[in-house]
């Protein structure tokens, strides 16, 4: 069955958050990966998601979507947020790898 509330908290960078159900039960732990729409999540979005328990008893929220109309068919959200994984790229292209430092030298 299929749940609103709002999203209580959401970090971006780490990609996870928790959903304060509009029923007023124990918040919910809501990660990236659960997620589905065009957009990423922000502190104060309504939302409607699939409440299921962990292994270790927990409440987790699953198919997570805005509440905005969209299906639970929409693709994923990427895990990470766009500024991270271009970060992460210029890192790896400004470091040589070890075969670069071996064709520099002629060995």
């Amino acid at each position: 069955m299929e749940l609103r509330g709002q999203l209580k908290s959401w970090n971006d960078q780490k990609g996870f958050g928790f959903i304060r159900p509009e029923q007023g039960s124990e918040e919910i732990f809501a990660h990236i990966s659960a997620m589905r729409g065009a957009r990423r999540p922000v502190q104060g979005d309504r939302v409607l998601y699939i409440s299921e328990r962990d292994e270790n008893g927990r409440l987790r929220a699953t198919h997570i979507r805005l509440d905005a109309g969209l299906s639970l068919d929409e693709p994923a959200i990427r895990r990470k947020p766009p500024g991270v994984a271009v970060q992460s790229a210029q890192n790896r292209s400004t470091q040589p790898s070890p075969k670069q430092g071996l064709c520099a030298t002629g060995r």
